[in-house]
């Protein structure tokens, strides 16, 4: 019997906060002398992906041929990698990842305005961890629907490290989440001050009442602001329940 049909089999990867240029200065002296294996780098929205394709007869020896080099960039990269799969988005991430800890989360949004929240209600299964979320426009909404003290927006103002950090366990405590996420920022394109000028963000991560406050400065157009900040949002939660 003569050998099967070479034919090409592709493996995909995904990464958050990792540029282009940056991975492939690490895929470089990794893949340089493999003959029957090629990685290509594309910019994505949140980062970058990894396409790898290796020639095999068989699907499942073309698998045994590059798990030796997934792990290694796993063991590189860790929670830079939020997906195995094209089609894998930050959304769908999240709810695996906390449903795989049995982790419910709730979001209060300003600036996003439920952008956070309907991206992951969007996903099949979300019902599972995803229990409310709010959106919080004006300071008077902040105070009466979460509680958030006045004397914090009186003096931090709205868009601020504290009043996120508020936001996040106030709509976690309400909810009765271990997950509680924050967005409050300047979308644009007025507002901001000289020290938070326009795009600059706050988001915030509070799991079992331990809160960390992330301040961003994202340059776009309002939408693109918006739509920054959200996927952001995401990443983090994911990130920060992968951790704990």
């Amino acid at each position: 019997m003569g050998e099967g049909i070479n034919r090409s089999y592709v493996k995909t990867i995904r990464f958050s906060d990792v540029s282009p240029e940056d991975l492939e200065l690490t895929l470089y002296p990794l893949f340089s002398e493999e003959d029957d294996i090629t990685a290509s780098v594309a910019k994505s929205y949140v980062g970058a992906d990894l396409e790898l394709t290796v020639v095999s007869t068989d699907e499942n020896k073309a698998i045994v041929r590059l798990i030796p080099f997934i792990n290694r960039i796993k063991a590189t990269y860790g929670d830079d990698i939020y997906g195995e799969d094209e089609d894998m988005t930050l959304e769908q991430s999240l709810v695996k990842v906390l449903g795989d800890r049995s982790m419910t989360v709730s979001t209060a949004e300003s600036c996003t305005g439920g952008l956070v929240a309907a991206k992951i209600i969007n996903v099949s299964g979300a019902s599972d961890v995803y229990e409310q979320g709010v959106i919080t426009y004006t300071d008077e909404s902040k105070k009466e629907l979460l509680g958030v003290d006045p004397e914090t927006i009186a003096r931090y103002t709205a868009v601020s490290e504290e009043t996120a950090k508020e936001m996040a366990e106030r709509i976690a405590e309400i909810s009765g989440t271990r997950m509680g996420i924050s967005v409050t920022g300047y979308a644009g394109p007025v507002g901001g001050t000289p020290k938070d000028p326009v795009g600059t963000v706050y988001i915030g991560i509070s799991i079992n009442g331990e809160t960390t406050v992330h301040k961003f400065r994202f340059e776009s157009s309002r939408n693109e602001v918006r739509e920054q900040a959200a996927l952001k949002a995401l990443d983090l939660a994911r990130r920060a329940a992968a951790d704990y």
